[in-house]
């Protein structure tokens, strides 16, 4: 029976270990003067997104429903875009003056706006959710 029990705890911890060490990242957008986008590392690891970008995501076809993403080319000459964010931190993109840009602008109705991170190590990137256009009401 001891090994039983050894190898239940030995499991539970396995779990454990693959659940706590799992990367969580989130991001949000707040706008004032100056828009923020901050994106946070809920985990307790240290992340390494090798660049991130902005994205519309725009709707090709309805049935069966399908997306192409669209990149905002104004900052891919950025070359600073390396972030290292330690475990249950966050790091804030700050767009004011010259960076600043229209969060809603009207030809972009009904899209979303998406941040997709490259993070260290994979191949596809991580698109996160930022923001959704609303519609425009022309009769006022």
């Amino acid at each position: 029976m001891e090994f039983g029990s050894s190898a239940i705890v030995s499991l539970l911890k396995a779990f454990y270990d693959i659940f706590t060490g799992r990367k969580r990242i989130r991001a949000s957008l707040w706008c004032d003067q100056d828009d923020y986008i901050s994106i946070i590392n809920d985990s307790d690891k240290a992340i390494s997104i090798d660049r991130w970008e902005l994205v519309w995501q725009v709707q090709t076809s309805v049935h069966p429903q399908e997306f192409k993403y669209e990149n905002l080319d104004r900052y891919t000459d950025d070359l600073s875009r390396f972030v290292k964010i330690p475990g249950k931190d966050r790091f804030t993109i700050t767009f004011s003056g010259e960076d600043k840009f229209d969060w809603n602008p009207p030809y972009r109705k009904g899209q979303k706006l998406f941040i997709e991170l490259y993070m260290e190590g994979s191949k596809k990137p991580l698109r996160i959710w930022l923001f959704d256009t609303f519609t425009y009401n022309s009769k006022r």
